[in-house]
């Protein structure tokens, strides 16, 4: 702003070395005072669209809990036949419902050919049930890409 430091502080009301008051009083306050108030008035501006910005993360953040509270709704509602479709998924893709003797919170399954894939969900959580099939729909699609990988996408370039 080509505005002196110690005339820059005097102006915004921080301390002064006192030696500096005798050079200040020949200094151009007027204009130095101009020039700092335009970069608050930019200052001031950058603060509203940063208040413009928290406004809409917290109308997202509404939004959000409104979807959160939407699907625990329909959760609910479908619990039942959406267990019975992630089971059925599950043995779509190789895991097999195992019963653990007195355990009647749990649902254990059993994958045929990886045993690192077993798990455990709560028995009438369909919400952690649909979390594991997308959890397992990740894992598999990316396994998928490093085997494309390994192959040189399928081109023979390795």
């Amino acid at each position: 702003m080509k505005i002196d430091v110690n005339t820059a502080k005097l102006l915004v009301g921080k301390d002064v070395e006192s030696s500096m008051l005798t050079y200040l009083s020949e200094v151009s306050h007027r204009q130095a005072f101009i020039e700092i108030k335009s970069v608050l008035t930019l200052m001031n501006g950058r603060k509203t669209v940063i208040e413009a910005k928290d406004v809409e993360i917290e109308k997202l953040k509404k939004r959000i809990e409104e979807l959160e509270s939407y699907i625990k709704i329909m959760t609910a509602l479908n619990n039942e036949q959406l267990i019975k479709q992630a089971v059925e998924q599950f043995k779509n893709q190789g895991f097999k419902e195992t019963f653990v003797f007195g355990d009647k919170e749990n649902r254990y399954f059993t994958h045929a050919t990886d045993k690192s894939k077993n798990f455990k969900v709560k028995r009438d959580d369909a919400k952690a049930m649909l979390t594991k099939l997308a959890e397992l729909e990740q894992q598999k699609q990316k396994e998928d890409y490093q085997k494309l990988l390994e192959n040189g996408n399928g081109n023979n370039n390795h």
